[in-house]
């Protein structure tokens, strides 16, 4: 038995796509709306005898590794490293990649590794003081908080992180260049983050793709800095936050909506569990569109200024165009999420349990 047979026959397909999607059983087989395009009547069909799936709208089907693959918009090799993960069971050998496959596991090793020297600074290095006190002090997170989510700090010095990766890790500086990492000045290698409190940007499979770096002082401009897009990360089908809050998301029924990196940890310190941040201006629609395979109904809490109140117009305006049940919340006194969960985070509770209707 080679290495494919053994992971289908660990993983039970319904099991798996029950995990990502609602199956409804019906006769011998389970129905859903498709997730792969937009219909009313359930034409997606999933069968536990043949360990098989298919769609009689759009004509896609196959079996588990398929799935992972449309659904995650990933290759083989990756589908089969992930699901003989989750099955425990160790590959025979080597799978073979493509060049692009290649390319994005380095990517992904080299945002690890970002990440561990960052949270490594933050939490065990005297530079990494000032950016701890501020997020214990002025943001009132805990040690367990900053865990959960990876927080770091990225120095002002302008190539540790380039020195570590290329000196220590062996990497090649093109490497760290197409990840988003680092870039050319003056012939020199530098830092692309620096002097920032680092949030790894986690995809809903636990991959760290990008990075938000929000500056250390509020002089320094622009406040927010993403990692530019690469092959692994598309801003625009992002959303932070998404690896905590799916399962959430998928017990509530809804997702919140929200803006920043500080909305969603404040969020989930006071045991909401179901909120995302959009990373950017509105809502997109391949962001609504993941969304939507998590749960029915999107419920947005922007900040209640001009840009949020302009993101939050264009985005009611996304999802009314793809039919998705929407709400808002409406923080009371004209507070942003961050500062009323730390400030009266009762107040905020209640206001997301009187969440309005688009329509009311």
């Amino acid at each position: 038995m080679n290495d494919i047979e053994k992971v289908k026959n660990k993983i039970d397909i319904v099991d798996f796509i029950q995990s990502y999607i609602p199956l409804k059983k019906m006769g011998r087989n389970y129905k859903v709306a498709c997730p792969f395009h937009n219909e009313k009547s359930p034409s997606f069909v999933v069968s536990p005898e043949r360990q098989i799936w298919h769609c009689f709208g759009c004509g896609k089907g196959g079996d588990v590794f398929r799935f992972l693959m449309e659904y995650e918009h990933i290759e083989f090799a990756e589908s089969l490293k992930y699901l003989a993960d989750r099955a425990g069971i160790k590959l025979s050998g080597p799978v073979h990649k493509t060049e692009a496959e290649k390319k994005r596991e380095t990517i992904y090793a080299l945002n690890h590794l970002a990440s561990q020297f960052y949270s490594f600074l933050l939490a065990n290095h005297p530079v990494g003081k000032k950016a701890q006190t501020y997020l214990k002090s002025q943001r009132k997170m805990t040690d367990a908080l900053i865990k959960t989510f990876g927080v770091g700090f990225a120095p002002q010095k302008d190539d540790t992180l380039s020195t570590f990766l290329t000196k220590k890790k062996k990497y090649f500086a093109d490497d760290l260049i197409i990840a988003g990492l680092a870039y050319r000045k003056n012939g020199r290698l530098v830092d692309f983050f620096r002097n920032r409190i680092m949030f790894p940007i986690v995809d809903a499979r636990d991959n760290i793709i990008a990075f938000s770096g929000r500056a250390l002082d509020n002089t320094t401009l622009p406040k927010y800095v993403n990692t530019r897009e690469t092959p692994i990360y598309i801003k625009g089908d992002t959303l932070f936050g998404i690896n905590i809050a799916k399962e959430g998301i998928r017990k509530t029924g809804r997702v919140i909506v929200v803006e920043g990196e500080f909305d969603v940890i404040s969020s989930f310190k006071e045991g909401i569990d179901n909120v995302v941040a959009i990373k950017g201006t509105a809502l997109t629609e391949n962001q609504i569109k993941i969304l939507k395979r998590y749960a029915p109904k999107i419920t947005l809490c922007f900040d209640t200024d001009i840009a949020g109140s302009d993101a939050q117009r264009r985005s009611i305006q996304m999802l009314e165009q793809q039919g998705v049940t929407t709400s808002i919340i409406v923080p009371p006194q004209g507070k942003d999420p961050d500062e009323l969960l730390n400030e009266n985070p009762l107040a905020f509770k209640n206001a997301v349990k009187k969440d309005i209707n688009v329509y009311d």
